[in-house]
């Protein structure tokens, strides 16, 4: 993750040297004089309508005296005032058009649109490094001089200075510390945006695709399931490029809570949306959260071999290590159905409608009723899901199954999902029950994963008999969890039914 802080500095500006800012830190080189400007030329890449600028992605070629690339940078999911967060991927290809793999990580923001050069940067660049005595590098300081040139002719001239946090111990207070020393020295706190957002006119470039409603401190119930709706797809559209790129497990689990999330909402909220493509929306849903599920269980299971590492006898590494490639090699397989469902013309349909269908419900004309009404039927719709848990519940009382189990944490989910749509109407008691249920959920979860997991090993040992003992042992591991968890969940259970009570009154 590349995390900066950009400073505007006063005319004719040099930077001190700053090697006392920080405790034992000091420039790399021979000092603030062993600094030589570069001269970068960047051609930066949008589709007509500025598709990637408008959800803060820039995808760039650059060359420099280090060579040419291809640079796609990603914003964190939270934006902070004071520094400036992307994730940077970097591809080595020709110049002539982005490169196919560049495409297909970009796929779901771009939807068929057409790539073009939207702007060009030169930059002349003086990079200085702050390093530990080891010679760590912990902060960038970086000074620009940008002349930017957009496609239809205007040009920005302007100076920054980036200070940006590396990867060394102290990294994060070192910068924090370096940009005090900057202002102390007469530059001040620009606005955290990319060089390309300024030379484009951040603020005429539009909203993303997908916008969140302002919610008021009493809103009408269009607003607050119009959030709930935009929010799911946001939070697909967010993660789906992460998820192409792989190597974060969360990554897979935000894209599943957004697509289940958005199913469930589709299907309880159906009576207020009106919308002729919920059902068919909801089957596309569902078929893409079937393809990402043995994904997510091996992603479950491996952390739980992982942890094995330090309990197992040291003459049972090598099995575990057994188990742990059968898993890893699965997982790939896995994997590989989660991009074949993600570069497909399905997927990228089911994401121009999702779009077109929350956008057109968003910003759709007011009806004229009654919104006590109207806030009235939605909390019948709420408490709909919640006769469908507590009918399951009781039905649990003759003695639950695994499977039985499995259902009503689906059904937990589904009024969970009811609930933090319905939230804003609901009143600050919902949070309460919202946590309550996700302590019910995480019990059930764990269950159903200790059950998944269980299976996993038994088919494992059965077909490498080399790794029957360890898996034996932790079959009997996971079963003694399973045991403890399920003396949890109707306690869990009660915590959800006493706070359901209280938001009642």
């Amino acid at each position: 993750m590349e995390i900066e802080t950009k400073l505007v500095p006063p005319p004719g500006f040099v930077v001190p040297d700053l090697s006392g800012a920080v405790k034992g830190l000091g420039f790399a080189g021979s000092g603030t004089d062993d600094v030589k400007a570069l001269c970068l030329v960047a051609r930066y890449f949008d589709t007509e309508d500025l598709a990637l600028a408008r959800s803060s992605i820039t995808l760039r070629h650059r060359t420099g005296p280090e060579g040419a690339r291809w640079t796609v940078k990603l914003p964190a999911r939270s934006r902070k005032e004071h520094h400036l967060a992307r994730r940077e991927i970097d591809v080595d290809a020709p110049a002539t058009e982005p490169p196919p793999e560049v495409q297909r990580l970009l796929a779901a923001q771009l939807r068929g649109r057409t790539l073009n050069v939207v702007a060009e940067l030169v930059t002349t660049r003086l990079t200085q490094r702050l390093e530990a005595p080891d010679g760590t590098g912990v902060v960038e300081i970086v000074t620009d001089h940008v002349c930017g040139t957009s496609a239809d002719g205007r040009v920005l001239e302007f100076d920054e200075i980036e200070v940006e946090q590396l990867h060394g111990r102290g990294a994060k207070q070192a910068r924090r510390a370096v940009v005090a020393a900057l202002r102390n020295a007469g530059c001040r706190r620009g606005r955290q945006l990319p060089k390309l957002m300024r030379v484009l006119d951040a603020e005429g470039l539009g909203p993303p695709d997908v916008v969140l409603p302002r919610l008021t401190s009493d809103p009408n119930v269009s607003d607050a399931v119009g959030y709930a709706l935009a929010r799911s797809v946001d939070q697909i559209l967010f993660h789906d490029p992460r998820v192409r790129l792989g190597g974060n497990d969360e990554d897979l689990h935000q894209f599943r809570v957004a697509l289940r999330r958005l199913r469930s909402d589709l299907s309880t909220f159906a009576a207020l949306l009106d919308m002729a493509s919920a059902d068919s929306l909801r089957h596309e849903l569902g078929w893409l959260a079937g393809t990402t599920s043995a994904r997510r269980d091996l992603d479950v299971l491996r952390a739980r071999l992982a942890k094995e590492r330090d309990e197992v006898a040291p003459q049972d590494v090598a099995a575990l290590e057994e188990l742990l490639c059968r898993c890893d090699e699965q997982s790939q397989l896995a994997y590989g159905i989660i991009l074949e469902a993600l570069t497909s013309e399905r997927y990228l349909n089911l994401l121009d409608v999702l779009v077109d269908s929350v956008r057109e419900f968003v910003n759709r004309t007011q009806p004229t009723v009654d919104d006590a009404e109207t806030k009235q039927h939605l909390r019948r719709l709420v408490r709909r899901r919640w006769r469908k848990l507590n009918r399951r519940v009781h039905r649990l009382a003759s003695g639950p199954t695994p499977h039985a189990l499995h259902r009503t944490r689906i059904i937990t989910k589904r009024y969970r999902a009811a609930v933090q749509a319905a939230a804003p109407i609901l009143g600050p008691g919902s949070a309460r029950l919202d946590r309550k249920l996700g302590g019910l959920q995480d019990v059930l979860g764990d269950i159903h994963d200790y059950q998944v997991a269980q299976a996993w090993l038994r088919s494992a040992a059965a077909e490498q008999p080399s790794t029957a003992l360890v898996a034996g042992q932790m079959i009997a591991s996971l079963r003694a969890d399973s045991k403890r968890r399920w003396s949890e969940w109707p306690e869990a259970w009660q915590r959800v039914r006493q706070q359901r009570h209280r938001l009642r009154r």
